[in-house]
């Protein structure tokens, strides 16, 4: 719900093995004897510029220590203390990315900052909507933390406006020395605060992106979709691109439409869906449906690479597509990359096959950012995936691990099994969402259980389901891991994916070789191969198509690295098989990785047997 918290900022001391704190919804703390309590949201994000002063030296010129919930308590003499001081005449720009801090109609205090230790500097106070254009808006120092925005309205403040930028600026009142001089800075909160995207927002989740047959009728499906408060929400359907058509009706669940005449070259069309909730936020997902006719254009595969994990603030980050490819020809025409949800960065190239971008300041709870990879073949038809990048300071991110293979009957009782995740750090709790991303559609028990359940479909044929585990930690890191579901009418029997030993080594800058050549059918059938890096430094296959394709090991540090790679084969009935392997590189001195690399754990792969028994 879009509303206006109005909460006092404290800082707070942590005192080491208590740093969960970090990670709670809400922030609770007592000033002149009052209790207060506020969302976690109200806190400054982003480092968007650190210039420092005159006599700050390491530790105290971190200046990811000023974001979110306080790290001190003055009342607890810590040294060194966790906060960033300034130095000498020294500025911090700070941005809020899920929130705006704005006016509040009265006198009352609007932003606080609190600095730690025994003197407490003056600091200039400027605010701007757009990170260019600055207001100053008053100095804190001796016993002043907060400002009230609205005494600056004549002075280029607007009331109610939203502002998304705090500069600090110390004004060299030389209390201290070097190597903690100037203010220190713990932390931002906004008290007017208006949430933009926070932990109550509406998740819209749309079903895969479908390839139909012209004529043929689609479902969309926003089944997936859900409210962290459980308040109920609404949906709307809109079309943003390729030729028109009408939807069954544009405010429901799944609606439906009638795939348009296209031609032999095909078409695309793309649909946004919007889930709001009672209050007024909202969240937006899109989906692909791309028409072909019987014997026209395949669309294209979009590969995004793998999630990337564990990755440190500073560092420059390489997206992959490189691992797209088209049935038709191998030719893909062009690459469109989106960032979705985490700290906005820039990336080096939006249409680039590979662009890059800087991992940036996430605090101490780190940040996962996603990103939409959209290709296009030569006729037009498209194709998306995603992938997550893992930005870490102190927390490091969970592991997603969606069970294990099953085989069962038409309307069995099946399980999915999530209780392989985990996460490295003691005391982690992690919450499980669970959706269905393509196939015959089936209704899970429980989607936010460890192990939901769904009774398998009955079908006049074969079909291949596929579900997404995402398992979030304490401070919002995630992980993806796929499971997937045969569904068959006969006695066709799914094919036994082997991408050879569980384990392997290879040395950065050598040629390492995969190989599935020992998977194998049951019934002789001729199997396919589709090879999919999971996780670790993204490379590039020769073909990930091939049943040995090879790729060059990426330079790494002297710790090594892990790749996680999957094969999936298939056979001529369509049922399928998956199977994973772990390859270690390791820099050309022979050092072996420390940890903190790896995959999600297996694939969960499901048969479904119809009247077989």
């Amino acid at each position: 719900m879009s509303h206006k918290i109005k909460s006092i900022f404290f800082c707070f001391l942590l005192i080491a093995g208590i740093v969960n704190i970090a990670f709670a919804a809400t922030y609770s703390f007592k000033i002149d004897g009052v209790d207060v309590e506020i969302d976690t949201t109200s806190f400054a994000d982003s480092v968007v510029s650190f210039t420092a002063g005159a006599n700050t030296e390491s530790p105290y010129n971190d200046p990811s220590y000023a974001l979110g919930i306080p790290n001190n308590d003055n009342s607890v003499p810590l040294n060194p203390y966790i906060a960033v001081s300034l130095g000498d005449g020294g500025e911090l720009i700070l941005e809020f990315t899920d929130n705006a801090f704005t006016t509040s109609g009265d006198d009352t205090v609007d932003l606080w900052v609190f600095e730690v230790g025994v003197n407490i500097e003056g600091t200039e106070v400027s605010i701007s909507k757009d990170g260019i254009d600055w207001i100053v808006i008053g100095n804190i120092g001796g016993s002043t933390y907060g400002v009230d925005i609205d005494a600056y309205l004549g002075s280029g403040v607007e009331l109610w406006e939203q502002y998304y930028f705090v500069k600090l600026k110390d004004l060299n009142s030389g209390l201290s020395a070097s190597p903690y001089a100037g203010a220190d800075i713990d932390a931002v909160a906004a008290i007017s605060n208006e949430i933009l995207i926070d932990s109550h927002t509406p998740v819209a989740v749309t079903g895969p992106d479908q390839t139909v047959p012209e004529g043929s009728t689609v479902t969309l499906d926003a089944t997936g979709s859900y409210d962290p408060d459980d308040d109920p929400i609404t949906y709307l359907w809109e079309q943003v691109s390729g030729s028109s058509v009408v939807l069954s009706n544009s405010a429901a669940t799944q609606p439906t439409f009638t795939a348009p005449a296209v031609g032999a070259s095909g078409g695309s069309l793309t649909f946004k869906l919007t889930v709001t909730d009672d209050g007024g936020l909202f969240s937006h997902a899109f989906c692909i449906i791309n028409v072909t006719d019987l014997l026209g254009n395949i669309p294209p595969v979009a590969n995004a690479g793998s999630d990337q994990k564990n990755i440190v603030e500073g560092d420059t980050v390489k997206l992959d597509g490189s691992n797209s490819y088209d049935p038709d020809s191998g030719f893909i025409q062009s690459y469109s990359w989106t960032q979705i949800s985490g700290v906005t960065v820039t990336l080096s190239s939006s249409s680039a096959v590979q662009p890059t971008f800087v991992a940036p300041y996430v605090g101490t709870s780190g940040d996962s950012l996603k990103f939409r990879l959209v290709v296009t073949d030569g006729e037009g038809l498209q194709s998306s995936d995603q992938c997550i990048v893992s930005v870490n300071s102190k927390n490091r991110s969970p592991i997603a691990n969606a069970g294990a293979d099953q085989t069962v009957s038409s309307g069995d009782l099946v399980a999915l099994d999530g209780s392989g995740s985990s996460d490295p750090d003691t005391g982690d709790v992690i919450k499980y969402r669970w959706r269905q991303i393509s196939g015959t559609t089936v209704i899970l028990s429980d989607y936010v259980a460890v192990s939901p359940t769904f009774t398998a479909p009955s079908l006049t044929s074969d079909d291949v389901l596929y579900f997404e585990l995402t398992v979030t930690d304490n401070g919002g890191l995630i992980s993806v891991d796929t499971c997937i579901v045969n569904v068959t009418t006969g006695s066709n029997q799914p094919p036994t994916a082997d991408a050879g030993s569980v384990s392997a080594t290879a040395v950065e800058g050598t040629t390492f070789t995969l190989d599935g050549s020992g998977s194998v059918d049951p019934d002789g059938d001729v199997i396919t191969y589709r090879w999919t890096q999971k996780s670790g430094l993204p490379v590039t296959l020769s073909d990930p198509l091939s049943v040995q394709p090879t790729f060059v090991a990426p330079a790494v540090e002297a710790s090594g690295a892990e790749l996680v790679f999957e094969l999936i084969v298939e056979d001529t009935g369509g049922l399928q098989g998956s199977d994973t392997i772990t390859v270690t590189i390791t820099d050309n001195t022979g050092s072996a990785p420390s940890g903190g690399g790896g995959g999600g754990g297996g694939g969960c792969f499901i048969s479904t047997f119809a009247g077989l028994f």
